[in-house]
Order: structure tokens, then C-alpha cells, then sequence
């Protein structure tokens, strides 16, 4: 096997398996990157509005 494949990119985690410091945390980093229209910020911010 060679170098390359061993360093596989890490994939993102579930956003119904994250936390309420997680979700705004990732938030923090799209933001960050000016990705605030993605569909990927739309669901953590849904998803955050379900935790309360």
C-alpha cells in the first residue's frame, strides 16, 4: 500500500450525532470561510434550532 492511500481526508461528522458546542463550532469554521449559504450550514443550523 503506498503513502497516499494511508492518509486518507477526513470526513465530516453526522450532524444528528453532534453536540450543541460541535454544531457551533463547525458553524464558527463555515463562517469563518464565508460558507453560510451552503446547505451543509443550513442543516447545523437547523439542526441547532432542534436541540433548543
Amino acid at each position: 500500500m503506498s503513502e497516499e492511500n494511508k492518509a486518507a481526508p477526513a470526513k465530516n461528522k453526522k450532524i444528528n450525532k453532534m453536540d450543541g458546542s460541535e454544531l457551533k463550532k463547525k458553524m464558527e469554521e463555515l463562517g469563518k470561510e464565508n460558507h453560510v449559504k451552503s446547505r451543509y450550514y443550513r442543516h447545523l443550523v437547523m439542526r441547532l434550532a432542534e436541540l433548543g
